[in-house]
């Protein structure tokens, strides 16, 4: 006849000294935790110096790039219009200011197609009320020939135009299309691409 004890470590279970049973596949189980856990540490010790490894030479490059005088931020971006409000207190009551228009978004001729967003406002001479109401009547018009002004150049002419002749070219064809008076200057409140 077996007894109870040897019953139990038939079954895989060791008795202890309180009389519980404890699984004797503890020892082994254990053993493999304590051996992922190593691989574990080994393997967070690998990420962590590729991580750091990585940061520093990020960094390195960095200092490098502007010790050497290669970087040149800001380089690229244009500077921006003065804001309606100035041009309005720098002209005294001369001239006026039609930001009527709003963001226009447009395709340029590039294949595929990079799109461009402007803002444009307008200074006109402030007592000129004819100019301003054909204006006002003609801002469809004035938007669509900034589209199709837009739509007809790649994004590297009009970069290669330059903004001051661009706002020249554009602003003469815009005025083409009035009767009673002319546009003073054409200004963008913003003007970038989306690539």
């Amino acid at each position: 006849m077996i007894s109870p004890a040897q019953r139990q470590q038939r079954n895989g279970r060791d008795c202890t000294a309180e009389g519980k049973t404890q699984p004797l596949m503890t020892k082994v189980r254990s053993d493999r935790i304590v051996l992922m856990k190593k691989r574990g540490s080994v393997l967070n010790t690998v990420l962590a110096s590729l991580v750091a490894t990585l940061v520093v030479c990020i960094v390195a490059g960095t200092v490098y790039a502007f010790v050497s005088g290669r970087a040149q931020p800001g380089v690229s971006l244009r500077k921006s219009d003065p804001e309606p409000e100035q041009i309005l207190r720098s002209r005294g009551s001369a001239a006026g200011v039609y930001p009527g228009i709003g963001e226009i978004r447009a395709a340029t001729a590039d294949d595929p197609p990079v799109p461009v967003v402007v803002t444009p406002y307008f200074e006109y001479p402030a007592d000129d009320t004819a100019l301003y109401e054909e204006i006002v009547q003609k801002s469809r018009k004035i938007r669509s020939i900034i589209v199709s002004f837009f739509g007809a150049k790649t994004r590297q002419e009009l970069i290669d135009q330059g903004e001051v002749r661009l706002k020249a070219e554009l602003l003469e064809e815009i005025n083409a299309e009035f009767v009673l008076g002319t546009l003073h200057a054409i200004y963008f409140e913003e003007f970038m691409f989306f690539e």
